[in-house]
């Protein structure tokens, strides 16, 4: 997929919280951060 998007992290503030999360949650953030940098409109549900 082509990016239309692209999240910047300001600082290590998500860096620092991220590292604080079980791998499960890292997974699904990551994920949502891949479907706002590719995905035109982001589905409500």
């Amino acid at each position: 997929m082509d990016k239309i998007g692209e999240v910047i992290a300001y600082k290590n503030y998500f860096e620092d919280f991220l590292k604080k999360q079980p791998i499960k949650v890292q997974n699904k953030i990551f994920k949502i951060i891949e479907a706002i940098e590719t995905l035109e409109r982001i589905p409500k549900s």
